[in-house]
């Protein structure tokens, strides 16, 4: 196209739109909208200016920074030191733990393990109805018949007071005394265990061992009987068989039947 041609181009663009066919009417707000829409144009580009300038000195800066920056002195922070670091998450935690092993259990001593020994001995003896150290439930030692009748733990209500020394057993629903040994002059003389425990835990089926340790006891003249005191007017009366407590009784020191 040479220069002629594109003057008549021109002038023909210039005509057609001048014709009033293709005349447009804004309407009131026209104006107002398009200056507007300028406007926030305008600040659009000063805040990407603005951001874009300050990244690029900070940039700038940072980069001036490493370059400049000496190695670490002695006794000095590096910049990753200086930086805190992130908290660590509970999976972070789970997997150091993982890593690292199983953390080490402390072994208990010979005084610990004792105490644990004892205490678990203790608790097994609550389930069993305690002996002593001075009778059982409401039976006291040295209570006369006519007491322990009134008690009503008697198996049987009607049987007649003891001449010397008797045997009487308790109610049915007593399992833990086998049977009480009743003296016509020192009253209630003993308690026979069934399936009842002293305070510390020493019971029917109780080893030798344990007996000894827990009474700090040395076998007596009969290595099949061990007599405990209790410090209440009786004692203890452990019957052993091989290596087990097969009988345990609550005596009076004044009694004047025999053993049990």
């Amino acid at each position: 196209m040479n220069q002629q041609d594109d003057t008549d181009f021109t002038d023909g663009l210039r005509a057609s739109f001048s014709d009033d066919r293709f005349a447009l009417v804004p309407t009131a707000s026209a104006r107002e909208t398009i200056v507007a829409a300028a406007r926030t144009r305008r600040r659009r580009r000063e805040v990407a200016y603005v951001t874009g300038g300050s990244l690029a000195v900070a940039s700038v800066l940072l980069g001036g920074f490493l370059l400049v920056s000496p190695q670490q002195p002695e006794g000095g922070t590096t910049l990753a030191e200086d930086t805190p670091s992130m908290p660590r998450t509970a999976e972070d935690e789970a997997e150091a733990r993982m890593e690292s092993g199983p953390e080490p259990r402390a072994v208990p001593d010979n005084a610990t393990a004792q105490r644990h020994m004892t205490e678990a001995r203790a608790g097994a003896a609550a389930r069993w109805i305690q002996i002593g150290p001075d009778g059982y439930r409401s039976l006291r030692l040295g209570m006369s018949y006519d007491e322990i009748r009134a008690t009503g733990m008697l198996a049987a209500q009607d049987d007649p007071p003891p001449k010397n020394c008797a045997r009487y057993r308790l109610s049915g629903a007593d399992v833990a005394v086998r049977h009480i040994l009743v003296s016509e002059r020192v009253g209630l003389a003993a308690v026979v265990a069934n399936k009842a425990s002293t305070p510390e835990g020493v019971t029917i089926g109780s080893t030798r061992a344990e007996l000894e340790r827990t009474y700090d006891a040395a076998e007596a003249d009969d290595p099949k009987n061990y007599l405990i005191p209790t410090g209440k007017g009786g004692h203890y009366l452990f019957r052993v068989d091989g290596d087990r407590v097969s009988e345990l009784s609550l005596v009076a020191n004044n009694q004047d039947c025999g053993l049990p």
